[in-house]
């Protein structure tokens, strides 16, 4: 497992790790931007996790448009929109935010079964270029913009 970033309680869990002797957990820490498509492509799942509180049911982490881009299935660890999206695309295996026991399920039904991560890569990349296409977006907007003026 390969932790990327610097998140609020990433000493304390590199602590536990640490404490629980698990060599099978790397911490990288925070890297540079244009290092992160690496580090995704490297990996056969990217667990997208926000805090389970009512203000993250209305945020969309842009870094789900990214994995989906790179065609790797995403374990998504966020409610609200950003969870309804990762469903409707079909990219990745929704979570409760905080459930232990059902990131554990996602890791389990990814790894237990090869094509189910097959199908969400492929999903989640035809669906970030069918709707999320920064060019046909910058079009459509300058579009409505021209209309308005």
């Amino acid at each position: 497992y390969l932790m990327v970033g610097q998140g609020a309680r990433k000493d304390e869990l590199e602590a536990e790790a640490a404490r629980q002797g698990l060599a099978n957990v790397i911490f990288a820490g925070e890297v540079a931007r244009e290092k992160v498509v690496q580090f995704v492509l490297a990996s056969d799942a990217v667990l997208v996790h926000l805090k389970k509180t009512e203000l993250f049911e209305h945020v969309i982490p842009s870094k789900i448009f990214e994995i989906m881009a790179c065609g790797r299935p995403i374990i998504m660890g966020v409610g609200g929109e950003a969870g309804r999206l990762v469903a409707e695309a079909q990219a990745g295996v929704v979570m409760e935010p905080e459930n232990a026991e059902e990131f554990v399920g996602a890791i389990e039904a990814l790894r237990s079964d090869a094509a189910l991560g097959g199908r969400l890569s492929k999903s989640g990349r035809a669906f970030v270029e069918a709707h999320f296409d920064r060019e046909a977006l910058a079009e459509k907007y300058l579009s409505i913009l021209s209309r308005v003026v």
